[in-house]
């Protein structure tokens, strides 16, 4: 929740493309509140890991008008996954992440003003 947190308080409103993100470790764990230890390797092995795994379900509502009931009962859906990559750099220590661009549209350019905006740290 940490990375996935901090990768998103990384994009900005005006952004119309999903970029490369060179997350310092430092800042990852000093979101947790704790002090850097020996078992952050293992830990950003698995944070990586586990958002890279993740895969959304995003369900779309036909346009056309359903012939029958159950056509209607049945709408589109997609399963994109989250990340593109979620990588570590020993030589540059951080994470080295980037959405992938099938979310974009429900990641970027959300400027209907049914959104709320909030700290990062308020969320964590």
């Amino acid at each position: 929740m940490r990375l996935f947190m901090a990768t998103l308080s990384r994009i900005q409103c005006d952004d119309t493309e999903f970029s490369e993100m060179r997350i310092p470790v430092t800042k990852v764990v000093a979101l947790s509140g704790r002090r850097p230890s020996s078992n952050d390797y293992q830990q950003l092995k698995d944070m990586c890991a586990l958002l890279a795994s993740r895969v959304l379900y995003i369900e779309c509502p036909s346009k056309k008008k359903a012939v029958n009931k159950a056509a209607e009962d049945t709408p589109s859906f997609s399963n994109p996954p989250l990340m593109a990559y979620a990588d570590y750099s020993s030589e540059e220590r951080s994470l080295v992440v980037r959405f992938n661009d099938r979310v974009r549209d429900h990641l970027l350019q959300l400027n209907e003003g049914n959104f709320t905006q909030a700290q990062l740290l308020q969320l964590l």
